[in-house]
């Protein structure tokens, strides 16, 4: 039980009330005692002098009986501990399990078909609210798509353990994710609320003998699809998408720290599958693994890359977890129209979808040639708003404009997919008309052309 102790203060026999307090703080089970404060005598003595007063006190009885409160001239601080609910300490849920199964991300994955799931509270629950007060759904199914179905469960009390056994009516579906939402209307056996809504979410294991699709459990990024057979029994597979490993993190720096056109991480898929009793296992054929990205507008470039990736040039890397590196696999398939990056594997561990900057120069070009604004035919010689655009840009570089004779005119930083070029030089002065060479360079590429300015 969830208790407080407080001491009731009496008076000497010259009745003067002195003030000292006793206060202990009962925790919830299996927790420490707290001492809020004493009168400096220690516990269970029937008689101490602490200072100037002189203290008696057992536990749960009168402390002191009044012959004693009389016969002593000095102050008496007497009185016993009394049992009162607390309204102080918090009612809540503290962990949960279930028979071969793991906490991961908050989350308990690999619980057993026909296994009940224990949730550990903080106190002993209120068996009234207890029936009304859970609910159970199955929220995914074991291709990882959404549902919304209730499940009928039983809900039993586990006496002097603090703890409540789920069990469902009918098998736990496998491969299947189940939230479980404890109401406010739960309360401990003091009539503590949990206070709001607290929803919690297990994982059932795989059939092995089922194609299955393993997703982060908040749904959404990459997954991974094991094929039926890949395993010899029911499996559990943790899947996350957390950079934090040593691993990561170390190999995220080096790849930043290599010169020129490096790949950055879009995102991180970390698969891990163990059997029915814990140990990891790997599969015997290939799974897919299968990555999302963004492009809204559809114009081939990832959203929010920088400097821009083409969608064609995305790519799919392995951590080589003893070296610290990202390593390019071959062979991924871009799905432009689904936005999907996807690669078949024969080993499950921590992989990356990559975003290369794109370095290609040999489709670039500029228009209009000639550039004659004034000469009245905009379709074809250009005008001042439209100017001269380079096109087919690549991720990044740089566009150099010479003169015919090799003078720097101009350097313009590489914008793509297209930019301008004003017609001005370096210093801002629109350029005699001529012919200029152009050279645009991007990483270890290099592309050269020609125009002409006629006035």
């Amino acid at each position: 039980m969830s208790l407080s102790y407080r001491s009731e203060i009496k008076k000497n026999n010259s009745g003067v009330l002195f003030a000292a307090l006793l206060v202990l703080l009962a925790q919830p089970a299996r927790a420490q005692w707290e001492l809020i404060r004493r009168a400096g005598a220690a516990s269970c003595v029937v008689e101490n002098s602490a200072g100037e007063y002189r203290t008696s006190y057992t536990v749960g009885e009168p402390s002191a009986s009044l012959s004693k409160l009389g016969a002593y001239p000095a102050s008496v601080l007497s009185g016993y501990l009394s049992q009162i609910p607390s309204n102080t300490l918090l009612f809540s849920i503290l962990n949960f399990e279930s028979t071969g199964a793991v906490v991961s991300e908050g989350a308990l994955l690999g619980a057993g078909a026909g296994n009940p799931v224990k949730f550990l509270f903080s106190n002993e629950v209120s068996t009234e609210a207890l029936t009304a007060g859970v609910a159970v759904s199955k929220v995914r199914d074991h291709f990882g798509e959404p549902v919304n179905s209730t499940r009928a469960v039983s809900v039993a009390l586990i006496p002097d353990e603090t703890a409540v056994l789920l069990n469902s009516t009918a098998s736990w579906d496998k491969g299947s994710v189940y939230a479980v939402r404890y109401s406010s209307t739960l309360a401990d056996i003091n009539g503590i609320a949990l206070g709001a809504e607290s929803t919690h979410y297990f994982t059932v294991k795989m059939d092995y003998l089922a194609s299955n699709v393993a997703v982060p459990m908040n749904g959404s990024g990459p997954s991974v699809t094991v094929p039926p057979g890949a395993y010899s029994s029911d499996y559990y597979v943790v899947v996350t998408t957390a950079q934090t490993s040593l691993a990561v993190e170390a190999a995220n720096r080096k790849l930043s720290a290599m010169p020129g056109a490096a790949a950055s991480v879009l995102s991180v898929l970390n698969v891990l599958v163990y059997d029915a009793s814990g140990n990891a296992v790997q599969p015997s054929s290939s799974c897919v693994l299968t990555f999302l990205y963004a492009d809204a507008d559809g114009d081939g470039i990832v959203d929010g890359s920088f400097p821009p990736v083409r969608v064609k040039d995305l790519t799919v890397w392995r951590l080589d977890e003893t070296n610290y590196l990202w390593v390019r696999q071959a062979g991924a398939d871009i799905n432009a129209l689904a936005m999907e990056a996807s690669l078949e594997v024969p080993h499950l561990s921590s992989y990356a979808l990559m975003a290369v900057p794109d370095t290609n120069v040999s489709s670039v070009y500029a228009y209009p040639v000639p550039f004659s604004p004034n000469a009245g035919n905009t379709a074809r010689y250009g005008d001042w708003t439209g100017l001269i655009t380079f096109t087919n840009l690549p991720a990044f570089g740089k566009i150099r404009i010479y003169t015919i004779t090799g003078d720097r005119v101009r350097e313009l930083d590489v914008v793509p997919p297209s930019m301008k070029w004003d017609v001005r030089n370096s210093g801002g002065e629109i350029v005699a008309s001529g012919v200029y060479v152009w050279e645009i360079v991007s990483g270890t590429n290099r592309k050269t052309g020609k125009l002409m300015v006629v006035k």
